[in-house]
């Protein structure tokens, strides 16, 4: 059956080369519209077969609220096809944004293509290697991105690597301090699947020391610019995570026990500046709504803290929060049984705006406190889900005995042929 589906989705992106994304390349940068003068900013990490054009709606519908946000296309071999682009020294060091020369032995790098690498959804210690390497390359990009970040607000002469650059010029100077980047906790952390997984294994490899024991996903030196930015204010945004590379393995169960950063603030009565989004469908899925809640749960001992906050979107499906229900609506409906795939991305962008909204960032539009209120209940298409009730079912083995749903077994066809 997954090899029939997977025929079908093989010819998707014949249809993909008619569609256009309204937007404006390399368009002049607007002042901000904000008190402090700088754009809030949020990072997002794809999910297994998706680039960050698979998202496109959702990220687009943000940057239409005043956020600056960067989607980095990750290379680790989880996408449909990635691209290594020609750099020299020279660019390398303006990278690094520092202003200083690197200690590290400059070189320049040829071109190369990364090509999507099929990996098993099953435990095996071969599995447990591939995903950590991957979580490794997906870690060293957020930092580089927030590297990136850094320079583009300091005005550090960075070359645009976009080979429409030379016709359409976007000149990287005008981002010079219009960034909201510096304050500790004040960049916004987004991924979807395996991009929240992502988020998660980051957002603790960089506030907790590399352990003595296990397996460290990135090794940064202490205090540094990254260090300094993670702290328990920093937002999170985690959509229809896929926890199996988080509870999976033993090598990385010393990040699996430490809570999220935001659960370290004993003192705080404010709600945890993290929001778990699922889908239907794996809101149904026992095993994984069971993870995700140990993932998202973990660490809150303190009892008088705001608990955390989980939703789903009824008649909805994984790639309900990519492009794809909207580019598909009908093989959607038909294939996963979702429904109203713009409502759903709606719902999604309200929830992450207004979790930036909490946490001080300065985004446009109202405050809508009732899309994140777990009690009311009150949007329609909207549900709550508490974290605190207990699990119905822990173990690996309960996920490999019971039959997950479809879209996760063919997840990379479905979008890496898209």
């Amino acid at each position: 059956m997954q090899n029939g589906f997977a025929s079908v989705f093989s010819h998707i992106s014949g249809l993909l080369s008619y569609i256009t994304i309204p937007a404006a390349r390399n368009a002049p940068l607007l002042a901000a519209p904000t008190k402090s003068q700088k754009w809030p900013v949020l990072v997002f990490s794809h999910g297994l077969g998706g680039t960050r054009n698979s998202y496109s709606h959702l990220l687009t519908s943000l940057a239409s609220h005043g956020v600056f946000v960067a989607a980095p296309d990750h290379r680790d071999g989880s996408g449909p096809l990635s691209y290594i682009r020609p750099t020299s020294a020279r660019d390398e060091e303006s990278v690094a944004g520092s202003g200083k020369r690197s200690n590290t032995v400059q070189h320049d790098s040829k071109s190369r293509r990364i090509p999507y690498r099929h990996i098993p959804h099953e435990n095996s210690k071969q599995v447990e290697e591939d995903r950590n390497q991957q979580l490794r390359i997906r870690l060293w990009e957020l930092g580089l991105v927030h590297a990136a970040l850094l320079a583009l607000d300091k005005g550090s002469p960075m070359r645009n690597l976009d080979s429409d650059a030379q016709s359409s010029p976007l000149n990287l100077l005008e981002f010079r301090d219009t960034l909201a980047v510096h304050s500790p906790g004040c960049i916004t952390w987004a991924g979807h699947s395996f991009g929240a997984a992502t988020v998660v294994q980051f957002l603790k490899s960089v506030f907790y020391p590399s352990p003595a024991e296990g397996t460290c996903l990135m090794d940064l030196p202490r205090p540094s610019p990254l260090t300094d930015q993670i702290t328990p204010d920093s937002p999170a945004a985690l959509l229809d995570l896929w926890p199996f590379p988080l509870v999976a393995f033993p090598s990385t169960d010393h990040l699996l026990s430490r809570p999220l950063p935001c659960y370290t603030q004993t003192s705080s009565k404010r709600p945890p500046a993290v929001i778990s989004i699922s889908s239907e469908a794996f809101y149904n899925w026992t095993w994984c709504l069971e993870q995700t809640k140990r993932v998202i749960a973990s660490g809150m001992t303190n009892v008088d803290a705001a608990p955390a906050r989980m939703f789903y979107a009824p008649t909805s499906a994984h790639l309900s929060q990519s492009d794809f229900g909207i580019l598909f609506p009908l093989m959607t409906r038909i294939v996963f049984r979702a429904e109203a795939p713009e409502r759903t991305l709606s719902l999604n962008v309200r929830a992450v705006l207004q979790l930036m909204r909490e946490n001080m960032s300065e985004v446009t539009g109202v405050s809508d406190p009732d899309i994140l209120d777990s009690e009311k209940n009150s949007i329609q298409g909207w549900a709550s889900v508490n974290p605190k009730t207990a699990s119905r079912q822990s173990s690996i083995e309960a996920s490999q005995a019971e039959k997950s749903p479809l879209e996760v077994s063919i997840e990379g066809e479905v979008l890496r042929s898209s």
